[in-house]
């Protein structure tokens, strides 16, 4: 579906007037970097050309791992495990580094028969066509192969492969004494991966993680990789008719991007001072009506009703909204629509209060 037509929020209503026509701060930088093919295939795989040579370049199973695992700390591919700073579930008030799987390409329905048979072969068809892009000929044939704290030494222990390399090149001290800890949610997927990566052969090892990084850039790279992807992912497991047009990826990307890209200007467009006002209104009005519901609670004690009072002055609606002053603004946009779109869509790395 064209995005144009679809547009019925402010935010798409913003998207659509200020793009291509219009000189919005940021947002029009972004959409014609994302529009200017000619540049996009001129560069061809340069934007993610050093992070391929450090892949392919490895000797070692723990090479291999290092760099891949360092490329995905800092572009966002995902590797073999998925390191998130969460809300700790036993103690609200701290943040947990959580160790989740990474999850699959596309829904894990489609792994199954009878589905797995409706896209085989267009997935072959697209790992093909992927790895002939960058000079490989053909794909590669690759051989089939209760939530608990540990200490970051303890997990790099355990799992010095599949966790504790990519701990490192997150930034982590793994060495004993640390103080940080990993909840891990899977120890069945965490020891069946670890196997894996033992017994493979460092070759076939670097074409899963050279396929991952390509499979994860592939939209923002050239004419050929976007199309290549949109007919598997847009037409397969979407079901659309027709590839999307470039208008409608560029807008798709510049409406997922458009916080970041914005920055002040975008709120200050949005909340209006009456629509500002009426919400902070009703921010107002549920605290109090939350007030007044702990104070009438019978069925509460003293000890309960005192813990849950806010130990602190509630954040203003602007903070709750995302909208601090130290929200990234970005007051330059590189010429080349990979790098923008890593510089605006990356979060800083947080581990553990």
């Amino acid at each position: 579906m064209d995005m144009e037509c679809a547009c019925k929020d402010t935010t798409c209503l913003l998207l659509r007037h200020s793009t291509p026509n219009t000189k919005v701060p940021k947002l029009t930088e972004f959409y014609d970097a994302c529009m200017d093919t000619d540049t996009l295939d001129t560069l061809g795989l340069v934007p993610i050309e050093d992070h391929l040579k450090a892949i392919c370049s490895a000797n070692l199973t723990v090479e291999a791992i290092f760099r891949g695992a360092t490329i995905s700390n800092a572009t966002g591919v995902p590797l073999f495990v998925e390191l998130s700073p969460l809300p700790n579930a036993v103690n609200y008030t701290r943040t947990a580094l959580y160790d989740v799987h990474p999850g699959m390409p596309f829904d894990q329905k489609y792994f199954h028969e009878p589905l797995w048979a409706t896209v085989e072969k267009p997935y072959r068809e697209y790992l093909t066509t992927l790895f002939t892009l960058v000079g490989h000929g053909e794909a590669p044939r690759g051989r089939v192969f209760r939530q608990r704290p540990y200490p970051l030494s303890v997990a790099n222990a355990s799992y010095p492969l599949g966790l504790g390399l990519p701990l490192q090149a997150f930034g982590f001290d793994v060495c004993e004494g640390s103080n940080i800890i990993v909840l891990l949610d899977d120890h069945y997927y965490l020891d069946f991966s670890e196997g894996c990566l033992r017994s493979m052969p460092v070759d076939v090892l670097k074409t899963m993680i050279e396929y991952k990084v390509l499979d994860f850039n592939a939209r923002y790279l050239s004419t050929p990789f976007v199309k290549a992807r949109s007919a598997f992912y847009d037409m397969v497991i979407e079901g659309l008719k027709e590839l999307p047009s470039r208008a409608t990826i560029c807008r798709f990307q510049v409406e997922t991007s458009i916080g970041e890209l914005l920055g002040t200007y975008y709120p200050k467009e949005v909340w209006t001072a009456d629509i500002a006002a009426c919400a902070e209104l009703l921010v107002l009005a549920l605290k109090a009506a939350f007030k007044t519901g702990l104070e009438s609670a019978g069925w509460l004690d003293d000890a309960t009703r005192t813990n849950f009072q806010p130990p602190r002055a509630p954040h203003p609606l602007r903070e709750i909204l995302n909208l601090t002053p130290a929200a990234a603004l970005y007051p330059s946009l590189t010429e080349h629509h990979l790098p923008t779109t890593l510089k605006v869509s990356q979060p800083p790395h947080t581990s553990q209060d």
